[in-house]
Parts: C-alpha cells; structure tokens; sequence
C-alpha cells in the first residue's frame, strides 16, 4: 500500500512516520505542502491512502480534498 502524509511540520511528521513504519506492507511518500500533493497527483503519482493535515499554510486540509477528489475524478473519466 502506498500512503502519501501531508504534514507541514517536520517534528510531527516524524512522530507520525514512525507509527507508520509498524505496519507491514506500507511504502510512505511524505509531502511538507498541500500544493506538492496536489502536483504529485496531477503527475500521475497514484496513493491508496492520503493523510492530510487539516491546518496547512498553502492549501487547508478541507479544502485539498476537493481538489484530490477532483483530480481523481478527471484521471478515471480519461
């Protein structure tokens, strides 16, 4: 499974990271910005699971869902 965290603060990125290293089967992408999601996405980097923060400085944490959304949804009509 690859799980892409967005987290913009290194110390709690870490903490999370490491949790995150006990599961099996679990490659991580780290990303420090909603904006670097967002464009790994429109790449065409693809992610079974996203963990976003909810306070970011670029893109919130409420508001990059609708964009993921939207981006997925453009990449399955394709």
């Amino acid at each position: 499974m690859i799980l892409a965290i967005c987290e913009n603060d290194p110390k709690q990125l870490q903490e999370l990271s490491s949790y995150v290293d006990k599961i099996p089967d679990v490659q991580q992408v780290h990303f420090s910005s909603g904006k670097a999601l967002l464009k790994a996405i429109r790449a065409g980097k693809r992610f079974d699971m996203i963990l976003l923060e909810v306070e970011l400085p670029d893109k919130n944490g409420t508001e990059s869902p609708k964009w993921i959304l939207y981006l997925f949804q453009a990449v399955q009509s394709m």
